[in-house]
């Protein structure tokens, strides 16, 4: 068997990911105490998973504070919304109750970051 490290890094991450989901399933227990940080592709794996385990009381969130506080925001429920006010939309499912929503904030900060110097070769 190949070892871990000697996959390409995101294919040892998603592997580590799918592990951890594993286990979850198994045991009941989601536990990402020890991770010092997650790549974006990470958190998509592992979001919805984490949102599972909160909800069922068995998530153990990493120590790292910076790392624990953006997994919590982002697996809050106020993260699924999308604030006018805001440069960025967080990860959401997208369905049809918020798609025209998401689609029209694209829209417009597409629209507010396009200007005559952004189109000029």
């Amino acid at each position: 068997m190949v070892r871990e490290e000697n996959y390409p890094y995101l294919v040892g991450k998603y592997i580590k990911c799918v592990s951890e989901i594993s286990t979850y399933k198994s045991k009941g227990k989601l536990d990402l105490e020890h991770r010092d940080w997650l790549t974006p592709s990470e958190i998509l794996l592992l979001r919805d998973t984490i949102t599972e385990a909160k909800q069922n009381k068995s998530y153990i969130p990493p120590r790292n504070g910076e790392v624990r506080g953006y997994l919590d925001y982002i697996t809050s429920e106020t993260a699924n919304g999308v604030s006018e006010e805001s440069s960025y939309i967080p990860f959401s499912r997208i369905d049809n109750s918020n798609a025209d929503s998401i689609a029209s904030k694209i829209t417009r900060m597409i629209g507010k970051n396009l200007n005559d110097k952004s189109l000029q070769p």
